[in-house]
């Protein structure tokens, strides 16, 4: 009698980052935890690439030139495949208010930068249980 193993697929993350220090250094963090990654530099790319390689998580800055991350949260919420991901906001804003203000537009959660790369960490392993 053969026996197999179940071996749960990696965690597929798109990082959508304009500053390609932080992008790389999220993706080397993600790809040595096992994860596969995508990257895009901007919202219009990102959604091209959600599209056609569905992330499990999308971790996204907020200041774009052309569209804001909640516009890019709000079309990633509208595509159906995507509607129920975990969406992270990576963000130097910290005004009072913009927890809600971001939680409201739809991500499940925000990162202030620069990130704790432990607790980023300690987040990937929750996403990787559920």
């Amino acid at each position: 009698m053969e026996m197999y193993l179940k071996v749960a697929r990696p965690l597929h993350v798109l990082i959508v980052e304009t500053d390609e220090d932080i992008r790389e250094l999220l993706e080397t963090l993600f790809v040595s935890q096992g994860c596969t990654v995508s990257c895009a530099s901007g919202p219009f790319e990102a959604l091209e690439l959600a599209k056609s390689n569905v992330p499990d998580a999308i971790f996204t800055e907020l200041i774009f030139p052309d569209i804001n991350g909640f516009e890019l949260c709000r079309r990633l919420r509208a595509m159906p495949e995507i509607a129920t991901k975990f969406i992270v906001a990576l963000t130097g804003f910290t005004a009072t208010g913009v927890e809600e203000t971001i939680l409201d537009a739809g991500f499940d959660r925000y990162l202030l930068k620069p990130v704790n790369l432990q607790f980023l960490l300690s987040l990937l392993e929750t996403m990787k249980k559920l």
